[in-house]
């Protein structure tokens, strides 16, 4: 019965997460060796309810394929193969990433019993590494993955898994040298390739020791606060990690600013709040999600908000408020089918009237703001 609602739950994330795909076709492996056949058919009861909807929504009979295909079509710069690498500690925080490789890699510690290790923990090995790897080789071309950090959140549960194996680990006497040398190698990686800030994106130039400073005050506390009682050395142990943990929050945490795009897009719906209002059949026409996000209007008139393409452009009644924008206004794609430009817009007189014109400080992003007449 368990496999069974594992199965279900697997299915009900690949509706969300279609790399999951890769974890469901294992783990069908993993049922079938179990003969739990009825938990390998489990796993197609949600993928399959929501290509009926998407059916009787569009009625393309392959409706899943077919998001696979058009999410497959979207081209963002890839970040490099190493980028999930170089991000995760600032993810999971420079605590957990330490007790994390002493959980993980914690086999290497029981010479005579790294299988039995291994096995203990299969299930959360697998969803982990396959996720993860997933992710980096999204970034091995350009595609539809920009290097979102994210998109490797929904398995921070494991990752806290394997940490709290790990801090269970040090309070072994037989681990205490494979964790030492786990920790020092851990601390040698952080303080060559991992010791810079970071915009929430990428690294960047500025040198930062912090997350250094902290994994090897974990490795020389470990050591510090040993003691016979296993009891007494974690309950020291997580006191302590507890309050660098804290220390780390407040030294390196800032709130993500404003982008200037964003700052600029903000100015817009203000803009557009101020003076008009979506009375009668009049419609607003946009492609930037944050418009809808900064924007009064939308709440009340979330029917009339609509992309800005040539369909719902040409169906549009007079007096309707096109907002067209340099990030996401002209991407004729087929995965976007943004298709209305600039240039049609205001050579057009007769059909459109300019109003108002957005310029970010960084002159790197624009918004221009017609009506339909």
């Amino acid at each position: 019965e368990k496999y069974i609602y594992a199965g279900l739950v697997l299915g009900y994330i690949y509706t969300i997460r279609q790399e999951y795909a890769l974890l469901i076709i294992v783990m069908a492996i993993l049922f079938f060796r179990r003969k739990a056949y009825i938990a390998i058919l489990s796993m197609g009861v949600f993928p399959l309810l929501y290509n009926l909807l998407g059916f009787m929504k569009t009625g393309d009979i392959l409706f899943i394929y077919s998001e696979m295909q058009k999410v497959s079509g979207y081209l963002t710069n890839s970040q490099g193969v190493d980028h999930y690498f170089k991000m995760y500690i600032f993810i999971i925080g420079p605590v957990c990433f330490t007790l994390f490789f002493l959980g993980y890699l914690g086999f290497l510690g029981y010479s005579n019993k790294a299988k039995e290790y291994f096995m203990s923990y299969l299930i959360p090995y697998l969803i982990f590494t396959f996720v993860f790897l997933t992710h980096v080789f999204t970034m091995l071309n350009d595609g539809p993955n920009p290097g979102n950090w994210r998109y490797l959140l929904h398995i921070s549960p494991i990752a806290a898994l394997f940490a709290t194996k790990g801090l269970d680990n040090l309070a072994d006497i037989t681990f205490k040298r494979t964790g030492l040398i786990i920790m020092g190698i851990v601390g040698f990686v952080v303080l060559i390739f991992l010791s810079k800030g970071t915009n929430g994106f990428i690294m960047t130039e500025e040198t930062e020791y912090s997350k250094f400073l902290i994994v090897i005050s974990i490795l020389v506390l470990s050591l510090i606060l040993w003691k016979n009682s296993k009891t007494k050395y974690l309950n020291n142990m997580s006191l302590i990690l507890v309050g660098l943990s804290i220390v780390y929050l407040f030294i390196n945490f800032e709130p993500k600013k404003l982008s200037t795009e964003n700052v600029t897009v903000k100015d817009v719906a203000t803009y557009v709040d101020g003076n008009y209002q979506l009375d009668g059949e009049r419609q607003l026409l946009t492609n930037h999600a944050l418009f809808r996000f900064y924007s009064g209007l939308f709440k009340d008139n979330v029917g009339k908000f609509k992309p800005l393409q040539s369909g719902t452009l040409g169906e549009a009644p007079p007096g309707t408020i096109l907002v067209w924008e340099s990030h996401y206004g002209y991407r004729p794609e087929p995965a976007w089918g943004n298709d209305v430009s600039l240039d049609m817009l205001q050579q057009d007189t007769t059909s459109y009237k300019f109003i108002k014109q957005f310029i970010s400080p960084d002159q790197r992003f624009g918004a221009f703001i017609f009506e339909k007449k």
